[in-house]
């Protein structure tokens, strides 16, 4: 009977979707963000579901992620005719330096404040009275109080990482000295120094004077020793000031004193004095007398 029939059918092919994610920026510092990006054509149809192995909850294109470390991303993206494609992207993290800051102090009102840091290969100094400097470990002369403070330093790696460290820097006042002596003097006295302010002293003065006594002296003045004594106080700090007393020393008294006599009984009788400028006579009989030249009338044996 030889007889035939015919019959066809037609396969239709979907195109698979295409993915090419990325990371923008691919390298970040630990802490920073980067947003993450399917790229995802749709091939035949249209995109249906992204699905992320991580980072990204939900039906999403893309979006922001904070990686610690270094992370793969893996996306699937699906087309209305459910054909798939995946693709991934790496974002590479990188650690964060590890700065290091300090000062030399504390320090004395005058003295140059020292500050360090470490860590990183550009630095970026800020701290009081609006102090700014880039220099790693950079020197700040002639310390005011108002230099006093917390200095902070931004470290910056190779990578382009930063971090920030931080050091307070002391600044003591000098001890208020003080420095008297006992005088004036008359040449053969002793001279006694006095001081205070401190934990130590150290005395210097005419003659190669010296002293690390808080309160010396000088058992026998002589003329050659008068003049300004300097004091330098130290505190518990180690802070320094000096101050001084004047010494005034007197020549001696060279008195000469003398009678008119002999006498005859009755007569009166004439003292001298010379050499000083007030007088005490005292004698015999219980004579005192503070005249310079005093006369004894009606003399008597």
């Amino acid at each position: 009977n030889s007889c035939t029939a015919t019959g066809s059918v037609t396969v239709n092919v979907n195109a698979n979707p295409t993915v090419s994610p990325t990371a923008a920026p691919a390298t970040i510092c630990n802490g920073q963000s980067t947003t993450l990006a399917a790229n995802a054509i749709a091939g035949s149809g249209s995109i249906s579901t992204y699905t992320w192995s991580s980072g990204l909850a939900g039906n999403v294109s893309g979006g922001s992620v904070s990686p610690t470390a270094n992370t793969t991303y893996t996306v699937t993206v699906t087309n209305s005719n459910s054909c798939t494609a995946t693709g991934s992207v790496t974002v590479n993290v990188n650690p964060l330096p590890n700065p290091t800051a300090s000062n030399t102090g504390s320090y004395c009102i005058g003295a140059n404040i020292q500050l360090i840091s470490s860590g990183g290969t550009s630095y970026s100094w800020s701290g009081p009275n609006s102090y700014s400097e880039s220099l790693q470990n950079p020197l700040i002369t002639n310390s005011t109080i108002a230099m006093a403070g917390v200095y902070t330093v931004t470290v910056t790696d190779a990578n382009g990482c930063s971090a920030t460290s931080f050091t307070a820097v002391n600044i003591n006042t000098p001890p208020i000295a003080l420095a008297s002596n006992t005088g004036p003097y008359c040449s053969g006295n002793s001279i006694q120094f006095s001081s205070s302010g401190g934990i130590s002293y150290s005395w210097n003065g005419p003659n190669s004077f010296s002293s690390s006594i808080q309160n010396p002296s000088i058992s026998v003045a002589t003329l050659a020793m008068a003049g300004i004594y300097a004091v330098t106080v130290t505190d518990l700090n180690a802070c320094s000031a000096t101050t001084s007393t004047t010494v005034i020393v007197n020549s001696s008294l060279s008195p000469v004193a003398s009678n008119t006599g002999a006498y005859c009984a009755g007569a009166t009788i004439q003292l001298n004095v010379t050499g000083g400028s007030s007088y005490s006579w005292s004698g015999p009989n219980s004579f005192v007398s503070v005249t310079p030249n005093p006369a004894l009338s009606n003399s008597t044996i």
